[in-house]
């Protein structure tokens, strides 16, 4: 059930992102942060220990970009 509820949530999220985006089209630098957060909130914790470590930072942060970039 908890996946089911995962999957409309982020349906619900992707429609009111095509509504921003209809109203105000997002830039391409913008885009491309947005979509860096999404793949960074879709890792596991193995994969974002990895990131952090690739990137030379904490974990946390990169909890912290993955909420400020996703849209």
């Amino acid at each position: 059930m908890n996946s089911i509820d995962a999957r409309i949530t982020a349906l619900a999220e992707a429609i009111e992102r095509r509504k921003m985006e209809q109203e105000a089209p997002v830039d391409d630098l913008s885009r491309s942060l947005f979509e860096f957060g999404q793949e960074l909130a879709a890792l596991d914790e193995t994969g974002l220990a990895a990131e952090a470590e690739a990137l030379d930072i904490s974990p946390n942060d990169v909890r912290d970009m993955a909420q400020r970039y996703t849209r």
